[in-house]
Order: structure tokens, then sequence, then C-alpha cells
């Protein structure tokens, strides 16, 4: 019998509150209605990694509980005749198997949110490229080998699967609930082969945020989303990035910046990306203010969003701002393609910053009437579940199984 259920989110990830600000408003309403809310750091357990021995392993942020096990030992202890209710935020990479492993000799119910509606992190290296660059290459294999032996682990039940996957996409969803696999699980319903058992459809985070609050829209900057240029989602793609390319790149961003101000005579904020801490952005950069944590609370004053690729664009969207996506050689094969995707999927224009010595007004409020945002986008990807909340249906599905 188990006498107590715990609703945590699962990470291997010790920056609390970044993983915390990704859904601020639904773990706020957790809390309200059941008084507790976790996140399990699950460092400790990743495969040949020290252990950073924690003597105290119980803290709280922004009224979160933070449990920090040492070992798989103090994890099972903690979770001894107790049910967990988990936000899986774990990848899927070699050095987390060990985690899956012990995660499915407990009580566990395993929830899968992706309620950004934007595109997957799914760009790795062009095929065509890997023998010109090795770091590529192998990023590219080790997580195709990877991915095949996650699926056949939790195929044969060594890992747990996903019991609730939550998406924003409408045809996400769709193509999960009409794929070859639920077919074959509808004809021989002993057959539990799918890695999502359930798939359904909620409203995005910035539906959720936005849809429901009074606010002034004004349009009184020229707003710029920082994408951290040495993010390590590029690196371990494209390699390490040589210090020139990143000089060259922030000192032509702050000039294509400089031009856009004179050229509209409005101010640039500057929203820098939770993760950067480089040196270099402050200093070639430095004539533009810089905020960290107010993304959302700049776009909501912006006239343009500028951006490469930021999930925080979603917001511009849905309040219906002008953006304009920015391209350049120097951004590399990951975000150069994130470039592509992103314009294709919300039709925008891109321009590149290194020709901002020819910037006129008149070309780019072209640019910006003709990347005016259809209802399509919002309507399958952030607002696809009607007038329902995102949050209030995880409260919904929370207590269902809190009583089951």
């Amino acid at each position: 019998m188990f006498n107590q259920k715990i609703i945590a989110l699962i990470t291997t990830s010790s920056n609390y509150q970044i993983l915390i600000n990704i859904n601020k408003l639904l773990y706020g309403e957790i809390l309200k209605e059941f008084k507790e809310l976790y996140i399990i750091d699950l460092q400790n357990l990743i495969l040949f990694k020290k252990n950073k021995i924690t003597k105290k392993i119980k803290t709280k942020i922004n009224n979160i509980k933070i449990f920090k096990p040492n070992n798989s030992f103090e994890l099972i202890s903690f979770l001894k005749k107790k049910k967990l209710i988990a936000f899986n935020c774990l990848g899927k990479d070699f050095s987390t198997f060990k985690i899956y492993y012990i995660l499915n000799k407990i009580n566990l119910t395993q929830i899968l949110l992706l309620n950004i509606g934007y595109l997957n992190n799914t760009v790795e290296v062009n095929k065509n490229n890997v023998n010109k660059n090795y770091v590529g290459a192998y990023f590219f294999y080790k997580r195709k080998v990877t991915s095949y032996i996650f699926k056949f682990l939790t195929i044969i039940n060594v890992f747990p699967k996903i019991d609730y996957y939550l998406d924003s996409s409408k045809p996400t969803i769709n193509n999960i609930n009409s794929s070859f696999v639920r077919k074959i699980e509808k004809i021989f319903p002993k057959i539990k082969i799918s890695f999502f058992r359930k798939a359904i459809n909620i409203n995005s985070r910035s539906y959720d945020d936005l849809s429901n609050k009074k606010y002034f829209n004004k349009e009184k900057y020229l707003v710029f989303i920082d994408s951290f240029f040495e993010h390590g989602d590029r690196s371990v793609r494209d390699g390490l990035i040589k210090k020139k390319v990143i000089i060259n790149y922030y000192s032509t961003l702050a000039n294509f910046l400089k031009k856009l101000s004179k050229i509209y005579n409005k101010k640039v904020i500057i929203c820098m990306h939770p993760k950067n801490n480089s040196k270099l952005f402050l200093k070639y950069l430095k004539n533009f203010p810089v905020k960290k944590y107010k993304t959302q609370e700049m776009i909501k004053k912006s006239f343009i969003a500028l951006f490469h690729e930021s999930s925080s664009i979603l917001d511009a969207v849905i309040l219906k701002k002008n953006i304009i996506i920015l391209k350049s050689d120097l951004l590399g094969n990951y975000f150069s393609s994130r470039v592509k995707q992103y314009e294709k999927l919300l039709n925008l224009q891109a321009v590149d910053i290194s020709d901002y010595q020819s910037l006129k007004k008149s070309k780019l409020n072209l640019i910006l009437s003709s990347s005016k945002q259809s209802n399509y986008y919002i309507k399958n990807h952030l607002n696809a579940d009607g007038l329902i909340p995102g949050y209030r249906k995880v409260i919904k599905l929370l207590k269902k199984i809190d009583k089951g």
C-alpha cells in the first residue's frame, strides 16, 4: 500500500530556476492545488560521472522542494511506499540509461510535457557534411545508436514507458494516435509496445501565459531574443567555435542592431539567454540594455521581435507582433538549420545581419508585411485545444492520477 503520492520534476540539471521558469504558471498552480511539488535531481545517478556527495539533500526554491539523492539507494529509500508522479525532464542520452533502469523499479507514473509549441530540437548534422565534421559525425551516429537501444529497452520493459504524453501540437498527437503501432495495439490489446501510452493535446505555454492576462500592447522597442551563440546544442553538433568567429558575430550583430535602431528610431533591448554568461557578449553588445528573465515582458512591449532560434518567439506569434528572423554564415550548421525551419513554419523572411549597411526601411517594411502570421500555426501548434488552458488540463490529469 502506498501512503503518499509525490508530484515531481525529474532532471539531471542543476539549473533549477531555468527549469521552473519554463512552466512557472503550471508549477504555481500545482503548488496551489496539491500544496507540494518536488524537483528530484538525479545527477548523481548519471553513468560514468563522479558523484558530488550532498550533505543537505532537501532545500527549497520558489516553494518547490529539492531532493538530490547521492545514489540509487537513497532514491529508492526516499520513494519507499510512495507513488511518484513525475514530469520527465531527462534526455535519452546513454548516460541516463542507469536512471531509467532504476525508475523502472519504483511505483512511477511518467508524464512528458511538450507544451512549448515549437519545433522539437531534432536538427542534427547534414549527412553530406559528416565526413568534413568529425564532431558532427560522432554526434549524429551516437544519437542514432542510442535512440535505437533506448527504444528496444523500453519495448522489452527494461526502461519505463511514458504514461501520458502531452503536446500542444495537434499534428503530432494525431500522428501518434493514428500510427501503425497504435493499430497493432488495437488488434492485440495485450501487446504494449508504444512508448507513449496515452497521447493528449493541450494548449501551449504561450497561450496559457498570454490569453487570460490583461496588458497594454505597446510597440515601444526593438527586442532581440538571444539564442546564446556558444550554446551547447550547437557545439556538440558543429564542434568548437573559434574566438575570432564569436567576436565577428557579436560585432556584426551590434552593427546590425545599431542600424535598425536608427532606421526605426526605437531603442533596442536585448533579452539575454538564461545560460549565456559570455564576457564577449557583454563586451560587444555593451551599448544596448541587456535583460535576463524578462523576455515575455519585453516582447509585450516590442515593435519588432528579432531572433535566430528561440521558443520565446512564440509569445510574439500569439500576440501577432512584427517578427524578423536573422540569419548569418557565422551561425554554423545547427543554428542555420533552425533558422530555415522557423522561416518555413512561421512564414518568415530571414534578414542577413551582415547586410546591415544596405538596410532600408522600405525593404524591411515589405518583409514585415509579407511575414504576418497566419492563424494556421496558432490553431495547430499553440491554441489547438480550444479555450481550455493547458495548465488546467494538466491539473485535471494529476487529480485523476492521484485518485487512481
